[in-house]
This record gives structure tokens, C-alpha cells and sequence, in this order.
């Protein structure tokens, strides 16, 4: 998927994409690009891509306000698909910011 591709299709996953790419972690921006080429339907896209986030939460830090705002963002999507793990993942993150 072309960046203006990722761009118009989520936004958000764009300015996180750049953002992790800006800070050198292609690795995660690869894990989520794989994420979403991998999945077949939305709801596994968005679940892919929540495993992703949830495994790298830690490195939200690194991003800029705006790039936090988007993780949070893909984050508020994921949580919407999976009630019961976006209690566990409010719980984490009030323990560790």
C-alpha cells in the first residue's frame, strides 16, 4: 500500500507509520504494515494491528504529541472491536504510562 494509499484509508495509521519510521524503529511499522496486509476482513486488520500496538505500547513514548494522538486513535478503534481487552488495556496503561 502506497503512503497516500495508507493515508486516505486510515489516517492515523499513516501518522504512526511516519512517526515510528521517524524515530528508527522500522521494525514496528513493518510489524504493522504486516498487520494489515496480512488480515483478510477489517476486524482482523484492526485486531492484527491491536496486537502490534499492545505488544509496542512502550515505545508510544517515542512518538510526537500528534503521532501519540493517531496511536491513540488506533488504539480507541481496536478497543471498540474488543470490549473485555480494552479494559485490560486501560488497566496497563494507568499502571505503566
Amino acid at each position: 500500500m502506497s503512503p497516500d494509499v495508507e493515508r486516505a484509508w486510515w489516517p492515523p495509521y499513516a501518522i504512526v507509520t511516519d512517526g515510528l519510521r521517524r524515530v528508527g524503529r522500522d521494525d514496528i511499522a513493518d510489524a504493522l504494515r504486516d498487520a494489515v496486509q496480512g488480515g483478510a476482513t477489517g476486524t482482523e486488520i484492526i485486531g492484527r494491528v491491536g496486537l502490534v500496538l499492545r505488544a509496542h505500547d512502550r515505545r508510544r513514548a517515542l512518538l510526537a504529541p500528534d503521532e501519540k494522538r493517531a496511536w491513540d486513535a488506533m488504539m480507541r478503534r481496536v478497543n471498540r472491536l474488543n470490549p473485555p481487552q480494552a479494559l485490560v488495556y486501560w488497566i496497563l496503561r494507568r499502571l505503566r504510562p
